[in-house]
């Protein structure tokens, strides 16, 4: 992503604004908020199908990592990591999903259907909502009015860079993964 890692990473940490600018959350209500620790509901669409479930995010500012627990729905247990890696070319952002469905017989149907088709779906749109985004404000200030300032936390890390990529990456028990990159706006937008 072409923007500086601090704000992709505050921008990905700030889940209440999410449904402001990805198109495809429904919404995102909080049930416990704190510093670096929410637990939170958690609803977006996939196509025309309506998905919930509740998370725990663990925001990690020295790593500059954003963790996800599901604790609730079809998802609970899965763990999600969000990382943010400077390279020449801009900010890598993965995000990488641990599902192992938690019903063992059920595993090689379930698995295929909610991380290809749900995960693999909410989380490629969302790099390429939240990249469309980040690069449209990288010429402002380092926290656009209305975005989180977590700054203090991280000991205001800017590092502005020219051009960027994101990926997800959603491993499975099986170890079958789909990884969805966006290296330039052209290819954001296929």
């Amino acid at each position: 992503m072409s923007a500086p890692k601090l704000r992709i990473f505050e921008v990905a940490a700030d889940l209440e604004k999410w449904p402001t600018f990805l198109p495809h959350y429904r919404y995102i209500r909080y049930l416990e908020r704190g510093a670096n620790r929410n637990v939170v509901i958690m609803a977006a669409r996939r196509g025309n199908i309506p998905v919930s479930w509740v998370s725990e995010e663990v925001i990690d500012p020295d790593k500059y990592e954003v963790r996800f627990r599901h604790l609730k729905a079809w998802t609970k247990g899965m763990e999600v990591v969000w990382t943010f890696v400077e390279q020449p070319s801009g900010v890598l952002v993965s995000i990488a999903h641990d599902l192992h469905f938690r019903i063992p017989p059920l595993s090689p149907i379930a698995e295929p259907i909610i991380g290809r088709f749900f995960i693999g779906y909410v989380a490629g749109q969302t790099l390429k909502h939240m990249k469309a985004y980040v690069e449209s404000r990288s010429h402002g200030s380092p926290t656009d009015a209305g975005e989180t300032d977590l700054s203090r936390r991280s000991q205001d890390r800017r590092d502005p860079l020219s051009s960027g990529q994101a990926e997800a990456d959603s491993s499975r028990r099986s170890q079958d993964t789909r990884d969805l990159s966006f290296g330039s706006p052209a290819e954001a937008d296929a």
